[in-house]
């Protein structure tokens, strides 16, 4: 259960949004003080640094470009390179040394979560939130040294046949998405037998042991088509080709049976009091002219704690607490969008300043963006910490850093002090 609560908290920031290198590699990166943000894309120019060899008796320069990085996760980060013959994908710590690279052709498919992550390789494309993007098949479990730890190829088929019989596997998937990977893997099993022909379903945890065993009688999972996560550790099952669907909790390991969405969004919630017994839940009547009516942050009781009545809220911004702030999107009379901070005493930590965007409080830091189109992040008193900043913004992690892709394409690391890393 602890390890599940760790993995849960990993999750409420979460819901807010290689040719071997020496492990004694690090990455020299320009000590250029301007700074800004990164998000995911493949397409993104790239930037030249050098990785050293750390032994003073075998001097080696040579020359890579930093052509995708990822965010920092677990106090690792991934990042994607590429040198005169190859390109691919390096695992650095938080002082920029190179832990293990991928082989050439290999993806990671997730960040590392309690010391995991799944890698594999793409093939094709899918469609995923209304937009095409690489499909990656997924087909080892590594530590953080880069060893493998489970794979479809060896320890899926060997479980199969252990679990269902020699043979009886057409095929077996592990399911896993970068934004919601908790550090337990769902491995889906075909099973062709006589006596059973369908999907079965299991759930190893950082260990790679199994926290559901796919010999479940649980619920009939025979027409699994597909699996989403629905927020907080509660995930929505396909059936039936995506007309039918039933629930699974990780943090209790049970299946909910199908049910209308507000429950879902009660079980959800019903996680985060679990996880975090200081939780403060916002609710509101309703909406009119797209404002909030009657807002307000109510604890596990159903008491309003927090009135926020006094605040012009639009309904398309629901706020809600991370790090024990809230970011509070509101409008003057006039409709103006202004934004404050407010903690969970229900404090307002400044006064309301205007903005164009914002992130969510991380690492005691937020981002907005500027009416000149540069971005700042400021501290949850609102004052400025880091300024200036442009090209592509996002928040900070846990581990206090922030990938940077600057508007020349390129990519670096700060600190909260805005202090390039390492």
């Amino acid at each position: 259960m602890k390890k599940i609560i760790a993995i849960m908290m990993f999750l409420l920031v979460i819901t807010m949004g290689l040719s071997a290198c020496s492990p004694d590699n690090k990455y020299i990166i320009d000590d250029n003080e301007e700074t800004s943000y990164v998000e995911d894309s493949s397409s993104f120019d790239s930037q030249t640094s050098d990785i050293s060899s750390a032994q003073p008796d075998i001097p080696v320069q040579q020359k890579v470009n930093i052509i995708e990085a990822k965010n920092f996760s677990d106090g690792v980060v991934w990042v994607k390179q590429k040198d005169e013959s190859k390109t691919f994908w390096s695992c650095l710590d938080t002082k920029g040394t190179t832990q293990f690279s991928l082989d050439e052709g290999k993806e990671p498919a997730t960040d590392f979560v309690n010391g995991i992550a799944i890698i594999g390789f793409i093939q094709g494309e899918e469609y995923v939130n209304s937009g095409w993007r690489p499909k990656i098949i997924k087909t080892d479990v590594i530590d953080k040294t880069g060893k493998i730890i489970w794979s479809v190829e060896e320890h899926g088929k060997n479980e199969g046949e252990r679990l269902f019989g020699a043979g009886a596997l057409d095929s077996i998937e592990m399911i896993a998405e970068r934004n919601s990977f908790l550090g337990y893997i769902f491995v889906k099993f075909h099973v062709e037998t006589f006596e059973y022909s369908g999907t079965k379903l299991g759930v190893l945890d950082s260990q790679c042991n199994w926290y559901l065993d796919p010999s479940h009688d649980q619920y009939d999972l025979t027409t699994m088509a597909s699996l989403d996560h629905e927020g907080m550790g509660i995930y929505r099952i396909h059936l039936n080709n995506e007309y039918n669907s039933i629930y699974y909790n990780l943090l209790t390991n049970e299946f909910l049976g199908e049910t209308s969405y507000d429950i879902v969004g009660d079980w959800i919630e019903q996680n985060r009091n679990k996880v975090d017994k200081d939780t403060l839940t916002f609710k509101a009547e309703g909406d009119e002219n797209r404002k909030f009516v009657d807002p307000g942050f109510y604890n596990e009781s159903g008491e309003k704690i927090i009135d926020l009545s006094s605040y012009n809220i639009p309904s398309y911004s629901a706020p809600f607490f991370i790090n024990g702030y809230a970011v509070i999107d509101i409008e003057n009379d006039q409709g103006a969008k202004y934004m404050t901070v407010i903690n969970k005493s229900g404090e307002q930590m400044a006064s309301p300043i205007k903005y164009l965007e914002h992130g969510n409080v991380v690492s005691g830091l937020f981002w907005i963006k500027n009416e000149d189109n540069t971005f700042s992040y400021m501290d949850t008193t609102m004052n400025v910490v880091i300024s200036d900043l442009t090209g592509h913004i996002n928040d900070f992690t846990l581990d206090g850093i922030a990938t940077i892709k600057d508007s020349d394409g390129t990519y670096y690391f700060i600190d909260t002090t805005g202090k390039r890393m390492p």
